[in-house]
């Protein structure tokens, strides 16, 4: 099954001064990593995932991390 490269999981708008900074944080968990197979299942397969944290979809600045697979349905 064919999936996109990256997509929109989170999303959260901070507005910034100069000089000042924020911490923002983001859970991820089988809902978002998940997708419906050609069964119409809902599954997670197992793999890294890379997750992207930036102003927008060309960002460089991310983290990998690895699932394990998961039959929600």
């Amino acid at each position: 099954m064919a999936r996109p490269v990256r997509e929109l999981k989170g999303f959260s708008k901070i507005l910034l001064k100069r000089g000042e900074s924020q911490k923002a944080v983001f859970e991820l968990g089988s809902e978002e990593l998940g997708f419906y197979n050609g069964k119409g299942k809902f599954c997670v397969e197992p793999g890294e995932f890379d997750i992207f944290i930036g102003g927008d979809c060309t960002t460089k600045n991310g983290i990998k991390i690895t699932a394990v697979a998961e039959m929600v349905n």
